[in-house]
């Protein structure tokens, strides 16, 4: 085709930029098909691994669901109400979302009564749980494949603290919240995204008290690239932030049955530590690999990780003091602390020797 003044037009002439660069894109795309195919293969695993961990998330559910059996001071049905015993009460998130939602008499599954909701919530977290783990671990195991595995190491864990011990075998709404809210925590720490890492704070605080030990692990892997004054400020808000929000709990639930803010159990794990038969309960927690973790910590790497491992000493010494220390559901918010530094060390030892 010849164009105006005898000349014959250049491909694309009479287009705009923004056209013009969406018909060279369109070129290159027919061009290369493989390009399409290879984003297809890429999907195919992501695919196949959420499905899997919906799968494993609501046969866990349903196990949990039907192996632990509610407390009597905090029955789900008064954690809804309002009307159940302090601290219990104190975690509200999971059971006012519950109220919410029930209040909204919507008329179709799972919306028509508070177990079901409680039993969507449960697996929903436990979903998150795993996603949340995958993308933490991504910061050590670049590969996408490979860290969608090992975040399935979850499920050899969450039993041992949660369905296989029945020293108090009890359900709790916050219990696999908790510990999302501290796998997403870690993994902000990490990347330094402190804006949404406060966001999570509160929220996670309304969920449990438990976050006071993410403050913890800030100052643990600050390094020296951190400024005093500022790791000062973050950990006074966070100290404000927790204080505020734990008063006004005390403040709205102050008509409550029950202790308080806080159990005291001292005296009591004192005399549980004094039993040895006590000690194969205690040492189950996370499936024993907490103690391979502890001894082998230097091999871990990552300064983060590794720092972050330190963690247990004070989060135990608090557990010791507020808690019943037999009951391995208290630490939960453990597990993706101590299950990275276990596959690090794995890593770390896997690797082929170098030649002398």
């Amino acid at each position: 085709m010849v164009g105006l003044f005898g000349r014959k037009p250049k491909p694309g002439a009479g287009l705009g930029k923004g056209r013009m660069a969406r018909v060279q894109t369109n070129q290159l795309a027919s061009a290369n098909p493989g390009d399409h195919l290879s984003a297809g293969r890429k999907l195919i695993p992501q695919a196949l691994f959420f499905i899997f961990a919906a799968i494993i998330s609501y046969d866990y559910t349903l196990i949990r669901f039907a192996l632990n059996q509610q407390y009597l001071r905090a029955r789900l049905a008064d954690l809804v109400n309002g009307t159940a015993a302090v601290p219990f009460q104190y975690r509200v998130l999971a059971p006012g979302l519950v109220n919410l939602l029930t209040r909204a008499h919507l008329p179709f599954p799972p919306f028509d009564s508070p177990l079901h909701l409680f039993q969507l919530f449960e697996f929903l977290s436990t979903l998150l749980l795993i996603v949340a783990y995958r993308h933490y671990l991504r910061l050590f195991f670049p590969d996408a494949i490979l860290s969608s595995l090992l975040s399935l190491a979850l499920v050899l864990i969450l039993p041992f603290n949660f369905l296989l011990s029945r020293t108090g075998a009890y359900f709790y709404p916050w219990d696999t919240p908790s510990i999302l809210f501290f796998t997403l925590g870690l993994t902000l720490l990490y990347r330094k995204k402190m804006s949404l890492y406060y966001l999570l704070f509160i929220l996670a605080t309304f969920n449990r008290e438990t976050t006071c030990f993410l403050t913890f692990i800030m100052l643990l892997t600050a390094g020296g690239g951190t400024k005093r004054k500022t790791l000062f400020f973050h950990a006074a808000a966070q100290l404000v932030i927790w204080i505020t929000i734990k008063y006004l709990l005390f403040r709205l639930y102050a008509g409550n049955p029950g202790v308080g803010l806080f159990q005291r159990h001292w005296s009591g794990n004192l005399e549980y530590l004094a039993v040895p038969a006590n000690y194969a309960i205690l040492l189950s927690s996370m499936g024993f690999i907490w103690a391979p973790t502890l001894l082998l910590y230097k091999k871990i790497q990552d300064d983060f990780a590794r720092r972050a491992l330190l963690v247990v000493f004070p989060f135990f010494l608090g557990i010791a003091y507020v808690a019943k220390i037999g009951e391995l559901r208290h630490y939960g918010e453990l597990i993706p602390v101590i299950l990275t530094g276990f596959l690090l060390i794995l890593k770390e030892m896997l690797k082929p020797e170098s030649p002398s």
